[in-house]
């Protein structure tokens, strides 16, 4: 009988203000057959120390820490030796994850609450399952930028096809963010198709991430919505943890199957979809 070759174990750096967490992160990374845990510090001035020394696959980072926040550090380590960082916060809300997000930081998960208890001890075994997912996503250097990025250039005239698209489809993990706005925004408020999009995120986040996108783009932007027409010059998000799909009539399906490759939402349920309903 053949047996699957074992996947090797990834590293794991937790960076984490709180006493407490640290020492459940810690303990539950190092019960994971998947993990190793490499260090587990307090600062983010440490981190930075020791991330070029360790090179670990994965980085655990508080954002309200001592001195540097956790935001300002993901920022340093892309700049200078790149690595999957996952943010755990304290606060739910678009402002912190649109901003972990443009740092470079890969998902933001909301740091567990009553860790004594059966849900936080689950919702700590959720972090390490997250950790061990997006140590395996490739990374690359990102510029550390001091001022705010200028707004797009207009893209070219959209081109003549022999057979027209009846629909525009995006996905994006790390960096989605920004790239949805740079190329969303650089397309006229009368686009002559629908636009579906999965943004691989945090669940508890779709919702703020579709109000951000309506801010920044001329289409109208909002979480689809099961069973609705995708109309033109529309702009629809998979909502938090749901998958998206389009439907054999041009409307918008949201599933709530099993994950795909570790992600719910997932790019492939889509654009499978999309394929099947538009060719």
């Amino acid at each position: 009988m053949s047996h699957a070759p074992a996947m090797p174990t990834r590293s794991v750096l937790v960076v984490e203000d709180s006493a407490v967490l640290r020492h459940l992160l810690s303990h539950s990374i190092r019960a994971d057959a998947r993990l190793r845990l490499m260090d587990a510090v307090e600062s983010a001035e440490e981190a930075i120390r020791l991330v070029p020394h360790l090179r670990p696959d994965v980085i655990s980072m508080d954002v309200c820490l001592p001195g540097m926040d956790g935001l300002e550090a993901t920022r340093r380590i892309m700049a200078q030796c790149p690595t999957p960082i996952v943010i755990v916060s304290d606060a739910l809300d678009a402002q912190v994850s649109m901003n972990a997000l443009r740092s470079g930081a890969l998902a933001v998960i909301e740091k567990p609450r009553g860790l004594t208890s059966d849900a936080g001890r689950a919702a700590v075994g959720a972090i390490t399952t997250q950790l061990y997912i997006m140590s395996q996503v490739p990374v690359i250097r990102r510029r550390l930028l001091t001022a705010q990025a200028p707004h797009p250039a207009p893209v070219a005239p959209v081109p003549s096809w022999t057979v027209p698209p009846r629909i525009l489809a995006l996905a994006a993990s790390t960096g989605g963010p920004r790239a949805f706005a740079q190329v969303l925004g650089a397309l006229p408020v009368d686009f002559p198709v629908p636009v579906v999009g999965v943004q691989h995120m945090g669940g508890p986040f779709m919702e703020g991430f579709a109000h951000w996108l309506d801010q920044q783009v001329p289409m109208p932007v909002a979480l689809a919505r099961h069973g609705e027409t995708l109309r033109r010059g529309h702009v629809y998000i998979a909502p938090g943890d749901r998958h998206l799909a389009s439907g054999a009539r041009g409307e918008a399906v949201v599933l709530d199957t099993s994950p795909q490759q570790g992600q719910r939402p997932s790019a492939s349920v889509l654009f499978s979809s999309v394929a099947r309903a538009f060719g």
